[in-house]
């Protein structure tokens, strides 16, 4: 899994400029966070996807097989703290429960991406979601009102209506 590599494809295939971001997605403490966003490099970085007409989000799951696990960002004991705190997904890093909610915390504050209020800010974000075993966090992610339009496998979007049809 090479996000900077999604993204240079997702760039090509829509003939689109992309602008990466080269810092750690999460750094050890908040105050390491904040040395690097105050780098004028970053703001750029951040200023530029700010004015973004499209941004496409994937919703992550808050489980031990979670990629935010697998990639050694998060550990499980994390992970169950975030579970604790009501988490079931997140989106750039920023976790939220199954009402929508945001979730605060040491996660939030070591990551490093746009801020909760900059995602809602943005006019045009996309989730691209696939798998049954996201059902729940694809639901919370619904309620936060961060996204726009979803697109979905065939799957579990019938799962889903299933479960708003209850």
């Amino acid at each position: 899994f090479n996000p900077y590599g999604v993204a240079a494809l997702f760039g090509e295939k829509l003939h689109a400029p992309v602008y990466q971001l080269y810092v750690p997605v999460m750094v050890a403490s908040k105050e390491l966070r904040d040395l690097f966003m105050s780098d004028p490099g970053v703001q750029a970085t951040l200023a530029v996807a700010r004015l973004g007409t499209l941004c496409m989000v994937s919703v992550g799951k808050v489980d031990h097989s979670a990629t935010v696990v697998r990639t050694g960002f998060l550990d499980a004991s994390t992970i169950d703290l975030m579970r604790v705190q009501g988490a079931v997904g997140d989106i750039a890093g920023r976790y939220f429960d199954m009402n929508g909610k945001r979730i605060l915390g040491d996660v939030d504050d070591r990551i490093m991406a746009l801020s909760w209020e900059d995602l809602q800010s943005l006019k045009n974000v996309v989730a691209v979601v696939c798998g049954l075993e996201k059902k729940n966090a694809i639901l919370g992610a619904l309620r936060t009102k961060l996204i726009n339009r979803l697109i979905i496998d065939d799957q579990t979007a019938f799962a889903l209506l299933e479960e708003t049809d209850q």
